[in-house]
C-alpha cells in the first residue's frame, strides 16, 4: 500500500516525525542512520472500507427499506371504477357460469401488455362513474385520459404493425363505449364501430377466444341497428358485414334487425348509402322467424308476462329483452312494408308498442342495468311511431327518467334528439 505522507521510510518505520529535509532528514542524521529521503511518488489514501461501513449503517436505518411498498391509490380507484363499469354494462346471459364478454376481454393476457387498452378502459370507466355521479371534474379527467389513449393507440399501431388484432379490437370497442357515455363528436361512435367491424374479421382468423368475439359481434350489430334508426350515416363496409354462422345460431335477430334498420333508414331518413336489394319474401321470412322465436319463448315460460300486485312480471330479464327485440322487428316490418298505417296496421303497431313498454317498465322497475344498451332502439321506435299518444308519452318518460338518467348520456342524447326531430318533421307535414 502506498504511504499516507512523504516521510522517509526510516522515520515511518521508527514512527517518528520527519522534517522532509533533502537529501537526508535531521532525524536520520542525529541517529547516524542512512536516510532514503522523502517519498516522491503520489500518495494514495484508501478509505474504501470506512466509506462502505458508513453508508451500510445509513442504509439499514433507511425508511424506504423499513416500510413495505405502497400500492398506488390511483390504480386502486381506477380498478374500482373499471369493476363497476364492467358489471353494469354486461350480463351473465343464461347462467352464472358464463362470464360476460366484456369481463373476459378485460382479463385477456394480450391486453395486459397494451397500454392504450388499459388507459382507454380506465378513461371509460371513470367517465361512466363521473356521469352517474354528475362529477364534472372527473369527466374532464376522463376526457384527458381518453385523448391520451387515442394518441397512444395511434402510435402503437404505427410502431408495432404486428400487434394482436384482438388487442386493437378491444381498444376500439372500449373507445366506442366512451363515446356512448361522453360524446366528443357526432360521428366518433360510428367511426369506432366501423373500425371494430373491420378488425373483427381479421381477429376471427386467429380462431381463439370465440366467445369474446361472438359477444363483440352481437354488440356491434345491435348498436349499428340503433344508429341507423336514429338517422346516423354509417359507411357501407360497416353495415354490409354479416355475422358468423355460430353467432347467427346464438341470436338470429341481429342480422334481421340490421337489415330492417337499413331499409327503415332509406325510407324515413333518405340515407342512400345503405340501400340494398331486398330478396323476395324477406318480410314474410322475418315474420315467420319472429313467430317461431316467440313460440319457443312461450313454450319455456307458459305465462309471460304474469300479473303480480297489479304489475307485470317476467321469468327473467333475458325474456323481457328478447320480447322487446322481437316486437321491434315486427314494428319495423310494419313500418317499411306499408304506406298506409291505419286499420289493422295501426292496431298491430299499438299491440307491439304495448308489449315493448311492458318489458321496458319491468326492466326499469328491477333496475336491470345490462338492458340499457338493448332497450334504446325499441323505446325510440315506440316514441316515434306508436299510433297512441299515451304510448308515446310513456316511451318519452322511460327514455327520460330511466335511460336518460343512466351514465350512457351519449346514446340518450341521440335517441331524444331523433324523437324531437321526427315529431317536428311530422308536425310540419300537417
Amino acid at each position: 500500500m502506498p504511504p499516507r505522507n512523504r516521510a522517509c521510510q526510516t522515520c515511518r518505520q521508527k514512527r517518528r516525525k520527519c522534517d522532509f529535509t533533502l537529501p537526508e532528514c535531521q532525524q536520520c542524521l542525529r541517529a547516524n542512520q542512512i536516510c532514503p529521503g522523502p517519498h516522491k511518488g503520489p500518495i494514495f489514501i484508501n478509505q474504501t472500507q470506512v466509506v462502505t461501513n458508513k453508508y451500510a449503517v445509513k442504509a439499514c436505518w433507511s425508511t424506504k427499506k423499513c416500510l413495505p411498498k405502497q400500492v398506488s391509490s390511483e390504480l386502486i380507484v381506477s380498478e374500482a371504477f373499471v369493476g363497476h363499469f364492467v358489471l353494469s354494462c354486461t350480463s351473465f346471459g343464461t347462467g352464472l357460469t358464463t362470464i360476460s364478454w366484456l369481463s373476459a376481454l378485460n382479463k385477456l393476457p394480450e391486453q395486459s401488455g397494451t397500454p392504450a387498452f388499459s388507459l382507454a378502459l380506465r378513461a371509460t370507466a371513470l367517465a361512466y362513474c363521473a356521469q352517474a355521479e354528475q362529477n364534472w371534474s372527473a369527466t374532464a379527467k376522463a376526457r384527458s385520459d381518453y385523448g391520451r389513449a387515442l394518441v397512444l393507440h395511434a402510435k402503437t399501431i404505427a410502431q408495432n404493425p404486428d400487434l394482436s388484432m384482438l388487442s386493437m379490437l378491444g381498444t376500439s370497442i372500449i373507445m366506442s363505449f366512451f363515446e356512448a357515455v361522453s360524446t366528443t363528436t357526432s360521428q366518433a361512435y360510428e367511426e369506432h364501430l366501423g373500425a371494430a367491424r373491420k378488425l373483427l374479421a381479421a381477429a376471427r382468423e386467429q380462431e381463439q377466444y370465440n366467445a369474446i368475439l361472438d359477444g363483440i359481434e352481437l354488440h356491434i350489430q345491435y348498436q349499428i341497428a340503433f344508429r341507423l334508426i336514429v338517422g346516423y350515416t354509417l359507411c357501407e363496409q360497416t353495415t354490409s358485414k354479416r355475422t358468423s354462422e355460430y353467432v347467427l345460431q346464438i341470436d338470429p335477430l341481429a342480422n334481421l334487425l340490421v337489415d330492417l334498420s337499413k331499409i327503415y333508414a332509406r325510407k324515413f331518413h333518405n340515407i342512400a348509402s345503405v340501400v340494398e336489394s331486398i330478396e323476395v319474401g324477406f318480410m314474410s321470412k322475418v315474420v315467420t322467424i319472429c313467430k317461431d322465436l316467440e313460440a319457443n319463448l312461450f313454450a319455456k315460460v307458459t305465462t309471460l308476462p304474469w300479473e303480480k300486485d297489479t304489475e307485470l312480471e317476467y321469468d327473467d330479464a333475458i325474456a323481457a329483452i328478447t320480447l322487446a327485440s322481437l316486437n321491434s322487428l315486427r314494428m319495423l316490418v310494419l313500418l317499411v312494408s306499408n304506406t298506409n298505417l291505419g286499420g289493422e296496421v295501426r292496431e298491430s303497431l299499438k299491440a307491439r308498442g304495448a308489449t315493448i313498454l311492458q318489458a321496458a317498465t319491468y326492466l326499469a322497475r328491477h333496475e336491470i342495468r345490462c338492458a340499457w344498451l338493448r332497450m334504446y332502439l325499441p323505446l325510440t321506435l315506440v316514441a316515434m311511431h306508436s299510433p297512441v299518444s299515451a304510448q308515446q308519452a310513456q316511451a318519452d318518460t322511460l327514455l327520460r327518467d330511466w335511460l336518460g338518467k343512466t351514465p350512457l348520456a351519449g346514446l340518450s342524447l341521440a335517441a331524444t334528439e331523433r324523437v324531437r326531430m321526427f315529431r317536428a318533421m311530422c308536425s310540419g307535414y300537417k
